[in-house]
């Protein structure tokens, strides 16, 4: 939903604010320089073909020991310094995880009710 937003966000900034104000210089037409927030930042973080977060999270899924922390660490790296938008925390320290607690269990053993469901 918030992926979705910010293409919306994108859409009407481009198509309201940045063409317009193009077609009124063109013309000639004196108009305040209108102040928005442009959040194409945001989105090259997210879209970028080679180190967008999507992209790296495919590039992740296809490796053999594909592992969220891997994955995080791959982010944090690749962005932490071309934008002001991610912001690695201070206290930051890569998740661990045992295999126990992410391997599933045979059904007869387990009984999962609706909110304890995790795909895989």
């Amino acid at each position: 939903i918030n992926y979705a937003n910010e293409k919306v966000h994108q859409y009407f900034i481009k198509n309201t604010f940045k063409e317009e104000q193009e077609i009124y210089k063109r013309e000639g037409i004196s108009l305040p320089e209108i102040q928005y927030q442009d959040n194409q930042d945001a989105l090259d973080i997210l879209e970028d073909k080679k180190r967008g977060v999507f992209a790296m999270i495919d590039d992740e899924g296809k490796k053999p020991k594909a592992s969220d922390s891997n994955l995080l660490a791959s982010l944090h790296t690749a962005h932490r310094s071309k934008t002001k938008r991610w912001i690695k925390p201070a206290n930051y320290k890569a998740p661990t995880f045992n295999s126990a607690s992410v391997t599933p269990q045979p059904q007869s053993q387990t009984k999962a009710t609706d909110k304890e469901v995790f795909v895989f």
